[in-house]
């Protein structure tokens, strides 16, 4: 968050957001975490305010590509 831009933290075990969201990694930084929170993903405007979120096992790459686009644009 230091550097005031979106961040995108993909918590699943194949890296299928991180994947997604390939076409915005000039805008958002994509990160891979852990949680012990039942989450799949998380993406976080520069403001601290939370774009989107997934369940687990429920992190649909359409809704992210969505999210995305909606808040930073369309995929480069």
């Amino acid at each position: 968050m230091h550097t005031a831009r979106p961040v995108l933290a993909d918590l699943t075990s194949d890296g299928r957001l991180r994947d997604a969201a390939a076409g915005w990694k000039d805008r958002v930084e994509i990160t891979t975490a852990r949680s012990d929170e039942p989450l799949d993903g998380i993406l976080v405007r520069p403001d601290g305010h939370v774009a989107w979120a997934a369940g687990p096992r429920s992190a649909e790459v359409d809704g992210l590509r969505a999210a995305l686009a909606t808040w930073f644009g369309a995929a480069s």
